[in-house]
């Protein structure tokens, strides 16, 4: 969840993610640990033992992660050829806290806060927190950060899988 005043700022953000995290797979497939052999096989035909060794890790993924992958690798075409990727605005969310201070405690957990009052006086602080939740038009039923958490935890297994049956 997002300030909404900071879409902008989200926008760039994100469309940087959506470059530098599909770069993971490239450059895992040109990695020195297995790439100097070529793998020969009726689906290979000689392409770089790391390469075939990353599309058989990707048709092993659930559908969902594939689907996943294939997203970000739509995304990232987009924003790196096209234009930028900017997501639609869903939930916008309001959140009131109260505290109570006193001149030397403060009860609550306040994001921002004034002392009006005077000392040794116990005031009512009031913060308010407004938040939003964006999500891409192909993939209503997650919200971007949750996918892009996602992503990084299918790209992190990658890189750790490869590295141990490449070390």
């Amino acid at each position: 969840m997002l300030d909404p005043n900071q879409t902008e700022q989200f926008v760039y953000r994100l469309n940087d993610f959506l470059r530098a995290a599909r770069t993971v797979l490239e450059f895992l497939g040109k990695e020195r640990r297995a790439s100097a052999v070529r793998a020969y096989t009726p689906a290979a035909r000689g392409a770089l033992a790391m390469q075939h060794w990353i599309e058989c890790y990707v048709k092993k993924l659930s559908s969902d992660d594939r689907q996943r992958l294939d997203l970000l690798n739509r995304l990232r075409k987009v924003s790196t050829h096209d234009l930028s990727v900017t997501p639609e605005r869903g939930d916008i969310s309001l959140e009131v806290i109260d505290s109570r201070t006193s001149s030397t405690m403060i009860h609550g957990n306040p994001l921002y806060q004034h002392d009006y009052g005077s000392p040794g006086a116990e005031n009512l602080i009031q913060s308010t927190k407004i938040s939003a939740k964006y999500f891409f038009a192909s993939r209503e039923s997650e919200d971007v950060v949750s996918f892009c958490r996602k992503a990084v935890e299918i790209l992190e297994n990658m890189v750790r899988e490869a590295y141990s049956a490449h070390p």
